[in-house]
């Protein structure tokens, strides 16, 4: 059990040390991330079900342009399937796509761990089998940082989280308000 703490912190110091090397200053980066998706809420139907989309894992792609040293403007696609559970059984299969808009501000600019924080519009397609769910327009907060690795690679990290609901043809809704967490890898120039 000591063993993984002490591998976390050996795998830390090394990425430190791999990146304090250069420090990137870039204007453009395109990424690639694996997703972790966490529904926050669920909700209850007009019979008292319990709806809610089950965690679970992704693929994102995206690209931030920096006009300046401290901003700039992300634009980000996230595709994940998650299970529709009511009462904790699986009901069916949804797509959660949301293309994202951030704006992050850099609070390390041109250093080797790049911190950013910043807000988030994104517009969400769902596709249901067999129901036809509204697209939403929504909005939220982005998190980041980024380890680079030499001028131009970098292992990217985020978290973002969304105030997202969604509604069936019928009004039926669906809070979902999803916890994103992503590891990728940056290429920056």
């Amino acid at each position: 059990m000591k063993r993984i703490p002490m591998v976390l912190v050996a795998m830390l110091a090394l990425l430190i040390a791999v990146s304090s090397v250069q420090a990137a200053d870039y204007k453009w980066k395109v990424l690639a991330a694996f997703s972790y998706v966490s529904p926050m809420t669920d909700s209850t139907n007009s019979v008292g079900d319990v709806i809610e989309a089950a965690s679970s894992t992704g693929w994102e792609i995206g690209g931030e342009w920096k006009p300046g040293r401290v901003f700039g403007v992300e634009l980000d696609y996230l595709n994940v399937t998650s299970d529709i559970e009511v009462n904790g059984v699986v009901a069916s299969e949804a797509d959660i796509n949301p293309l994202n808009l951030s704006g992050n501000f850099h609070l390390f600019p041109d250093k080797a761990i790049d911190l950013w924080v910043g807000p988030t519009v994104a517009f969400v397609g769902f596709d249901v089998p067999g129901q036809e769910f509204d697209d939403e327009l929504t909005f939220g907060a982005v998190a980041g940082l980024e380890f680079a690795i030499g001028k131009s690679f970098a292992i990217t990290t985020g978290v973002r989280w969304l105030d997202l609901s969604a509604e069936d043809e019928f009004g039926n809704g669906l809070d979902i308000d999803p916890f994103f967490l992503r590891v990728g890898a940056a290429f920056r120039f």
